[in-house]
């Protein structure tokens, strides 16, 4: 990575920034509400599963995809995949915090980083086109900021999954 583009990426990978993801617990909550979640190990398995199911097999290639769709500019694309990621989340809770994290992003990323592709992005969102939700913004943002491809891939399972649980010692 160049390193003009370091600062970008940390930013938008800073925990700090501002697109309210502490706000949401995707569907962990319920989950535990619901007797699902109820020891170390089974916070363990939960977190598993967000890595290798949500982040390697959903979010993480939707986020590249995007990048590419923004870079080539095919708007049709994004929304395709935007729809498709969405109806992929089974909780509807889960669909608009998504999508609300989404737009947040995009719209704060524009805001610091203006980018008319970018505007075109909020516009198809103003319209209802798509979202984007979360894994499509920050493929859109990465794109819109010049940083590579491989790069983005990098960043998003970095910031894309909540940390896993330390072992307990002794």
């Amino acid at each position: 990575m160049m390193c003009r583009l370091l600062p970008a990426l940390l930013h938008l990978c800073d925990s700090l920034f501002p697109i309210g993801g502490f706000g949401y617990s995707d569907g962990l909550e319920a989950a535990t509400a619901a007797g699902l979640v109820e020891t170390p190990d089974d916070l363990q398995a939960w977190l598993d599963v967000c890595l290798d199911e949500v982040v390697g097999r959903m979010d993480g290639p939707a986020a590249l995809c995007a990048w590419s769709g923004f870079d080539q500019q095919d708007w049709q694309a994004l929304g395709a995949l935007d729809h498709e990621i969405t109806a992929m989340r089974p909780v509807s809770a889960t669909r608009r915090s998504n999508s609300a994290m989404g737009l947040r992003l995009v719209t704060t990323w524009s805001a610091l980083y203006p980018d008319h592709r970018l505007g075109h992005l909020l516009e198809l969102a103003r319209r209802q086109r798509l979202g984007p939700g979360l894994p499509i913004a920050f493929g859109c943002a990465c794109a819109s900021a010049g940083i590579s491809r491989r790069d983005t891939g990098a960043a998003f399972a970095y910031t894309g999954w909540h940390p896993r649980p330390r072992p307990r010692c002794g």
